[in-house]
């Protein structure tokens, strides 16, 4: 159930469902007819419906002037908010009583800025919308914050104080910064556990100083374009979790010395054949300073416009990896490994699809699975070792054709 409120009016003054010609983009029909039966439903139905709300800044002040003015209960049932400014600049000034209609968010859990903003807490009059971000901020169940295309002005992140003891989750999505390459006064969370950076430009990896998140427990790190990712100064080193999406063109990461982790997801996207996902995922995996310290690895390989003559390829590229994987439960800790690869094609000659992909007596996929089985002999028979292989070919709408798994 997405529940994600578009348009909020449609309500009366009480949150009750009236006969106005509104629509609610997102929340299921059968959700708000269920809302007009009776009372007792519509006080289920309104946390559902008012849980997630987006709006944008060009219809921003009369989707919420109903939450302030004529409905302000209904702000307690809204979890998660999602402000996008991207067309802000087109928009009307935002009305003065807009911090008013945040501070009864009191509930919020989840908050998502999209978009051009920019809070500088130290002009001498800030801006209705200043106000109105920083008292959003101050809410106080806020445990997700998330940051997309936004703008840090200054060297002052002390609009970020009111979250510092409680943020478990911050996302920082190609945002960008007039700073030069210090902050003068970081803001610590304690309480950070998952730190996801998306497409974090330069100069921002490399400052000295930013943020403060000594007990984090799981980063996220996204990138696709050639420049190699380095882990930034102000990154805690004793995250034991490590998630990164990537390209088989993508940058090879430069981790630092310092980093430990015993769980490794690598998300990888390529083209073509897996020669190029696999070599950049055995370097990525060799350039970690401690591989010895990894406990389970989880490796999702998509690859496109994959053809026939590439499918004996595929064999070769696979026993070079499992090798590579052998190699690595030799150093001792590991004790799990996960490996997915799905092949996007427009048709697979080579295999067999006129009987049901999902019939265990399926002669084609008896032969793939004895074909696999023998590639990772080696690592299905370590008795210490849970070992899990899945094989997946799709048609380029994303439809199953044919799958195999070995465990």
């Amino acid at each position: 159930m997405s529940d994600i409120l578009s348009i909020i009016a449609g309500f009366d003054r009480r949150g009750n469902s009236n006969t106005h010609t509104y629509s609610l983009k997102g929340v299921p029909p059968c959700l708000t007819a269920c809302s007009l039966v009776c009372h007792a439903w519509n006080d289920i139905c309104r946390p559902h419906i008012f849980r997630i709300v987006e709006i944008n800044a060009g219809t921003l002040t009369p989707r919420l002037s109903f939450l302030h003015f004529k409905a302000p209960h209904l702000c307690n049932y809204v979890l998660n908010f999602r402000l996008s400014l991207d067309d802000r600049a087109d928009c009307e000034p935002f009305p003065a009583w807009l911090p008013d209609c945040f501070s009864r968010f009191g509930n919020l859990c989840t908050l998502y800025l999209i978009g051009g903003g920019s809070v500088n807490s130290s002009l001498a009059a800030p801006s209705p919308l200043d106000v109105g971000i920083t008292t959003l901020l101050a809410a106080p169940l806020l445990r997700k914050l998330h940051f997309r295309k936004w703008t840090f002005a200054g060297d002052d992140l002390s609009v970020l104080l009111p979250t510092s003891s409680r943020l478990e989750d911050l996302s920082l999505n190609n945002i960008d910064t007039n700073m030069m390459n210090v902050v003068s006064s970081p803001v610590r969370f304690d309480a950070l556990q998952l730190l996801e950076l998306y497409n974090i430009p330069h100069p921002l990896p490399g400052f000295k100083t930013f943020i403060e998140c000594p007990n984090l427990r799981s980063l996220v790190a996204e990138w696709y374009g050639p420049l190699g990712w380095e882990l930034p100064l102000w990154v805690s080193t004793r995250f034991s979790e490590l998630t990164l999406n990537v390209s088989a063109w993508s940058g090879c990461p430069h981790f630092g010395e310092a980093i430990q982790p015993s769980l490794l997801t690598i998300n990888i996207l390529g083209s073509g054949s897996c020669s190029s996902s696999i070599a950049w995922v055995e370097d990525c995996i060799a350039s970690l300073p401690f591989p010895n310290l990894l406990h389970r690895v989880t490796i999702n390989i998509e690859v496109t416009g994959v053809n026939e003559r590439k499918y004996e390829e595929l064999h070769h590229e696979l026993g070079n990896l499992c090798v590579f994987l052998y190699q690595l439960c030799d150093l001792g800790a590991l004790q799990g490994i996960v490996l997915k690869i799905e092949l996007f094609v427009s048709w697979v000659n080579t295999i067999n699809d006129s009987y049901d992909v999902l019939d265990p007596s399926n002669e084609a996929k008896t032969e793939e699975l004895v074909k696999l089985e023998g590639l990772f002999s080696a690592l299905s028979e370590r008795d210490s070792l849970d070992f899990d292989v899945i094989l997946e070919w799709r048609t380029t709408s994303g439809a199953l054709v044919f799958y195999t798994r070995v465990q």
